[in-house]
């Protein structure tokens, strides 16, 4: 699918896959490589990335069975929560970071 990302130099439209209902992997230049990035469905970066579209689905899938997030939520509902900033936190626990 296309999603179009909101950057703060206005938008870009991204191949990307669903990972969770509402949650997108989609490939970016970040840290100076190539990676894969989790982006909500409203187009905001989650500020999780891995190496691979596999790797990224796998860690997603495994922290949102530990912490359970509805990503078909509005952007402003999940950013609400704590267990957004606790769903990040589990994310890079699994060490996927760059």
């Amino acid at each position: 699918m296309t999603l179009t990302l909101k950057l703060n130099e206005g938008t870009k439209n991204v191949r990307a896959y669903e990972v969770l209902p509402g949650l997108y992997a989609h490939r970016t230049f970040v840290f100076g490589r190539d990676t894969w990035q989790l982006s909500h469905h409203s187009g905001l970066g989650v500020g999780c990335y891995a190496p691979t579209l596999k790797r990224i689905r796998a860690v997603a899938i495994a922290t949102n069975g530990t912490i359970p997030m509805d990503w078909t939520q509005s952007a402003e509902e999940i950013q609400k929560q704590s267990d957004g900033a606790n769903w990040l936190r589990e994310f890079h626990h699994h060490d996927c970071r760059i």
